[in-house]
């Protein structure tokens, strides 16, 4: 039998979950005690919480319990502030959607395409203008490479060459592609390689690029290559 305390301790929310979901089974097939719940919530010596804080407080109860359901939320917005940290963090972070080989992670390429400075993706044209961002305290001879494949052979052409070391907080040069003649190139490379020493600027020969390509390569200098290839 559920004593009128019982009833009144219900409408005021102060219930657990499991007794609160017994009264609401027994209220189901009871017409009788049903009677007695809306007696006791008509009288005004009925004090605390009304029947909206106790609806309240059972759906803060139900959320506890099938807070798992959220998780796949709580997944999707992590990731998505991951993303935003890629295309939204200062420059000189990471390329992380082109960074195919190195030695080393100090130096980040950026191009100025159309939607303004941004780090090195598949949406860069040869007309659109180069940068490197220093990322640690180093300070840095700076070399900036073309690597094209020519029918399996690689070609080599110098983008870059730097005759005095770069920090990360001096002014960065602006370049752009350009081929064998110094003429602006029409076809982006197939990779770029950004060669660096705090002591001399590295000289990069085209024997040299499949040695780089080896896991654990140690050629004297630092190196990232950056790949725009569509099928990398």
């Amino acid at each position: 039998m559920i004593t009128d305390l019982h009833l009144q301790k219900f409408l005021e929310g102060r219930l657990s979950v499991d007794e609160s979901e017994a009264v609401r089974e027994m209220l189901k097939k009871s017409p009788e005690l049903q009677e007695r719940l809306d007696a006791l919530e008509g009288r005004s010596q009925i004090v605390g919480r009304s029947r909206w804080a106790r609806l309240f407080l059972d759906r803060k109860d139900t959320r506890r319990k099938s807070k798992w359901t959220y998780l796949p939320i709580v997944i999707l917005i992590l990731f998505i502030f991951s993303l935003a940290g890629h295309w939204f963090s200062r420059p000189g972070d990471n390329s992380t959607f082109t960074y195919q080989a190195g030695n080393a992670s100090a130096v980040e390429l950026l191009y100025d395409g159309e939607q303004h400075w941004r780090y090195l993706d598949l949406r860069y044209s040869p007309t659109d203008s180069l940068t490197f961002s220093i990322r640690d305290k180093g300070r840095y001879y700076v070399g900036v490479y073309a690597l094209y494949n020519r029918d399996g052979n690689p070609e080599v052409i110098p983008v870059f060459s730097g005759v005095e070391p770069f920090a990360r907080s001096g002014n960065m040069p602006k370049f752009m592609l350009q081929d064998h003649d110094g003429n602006p190139a029409s076809t982006a490379p197939d990779h770029f390689l950004v060669a660096y020493h705090a002591d001399f600027l590295p000289r990069v020969q085209p024997e040299i690029i499949p040695f780089l390509w080896s896991q654990g390569a140690s050629p004297g200098f630092h190196f990232q290559i950056f790949s725009l290839s569509q099928s990398q």
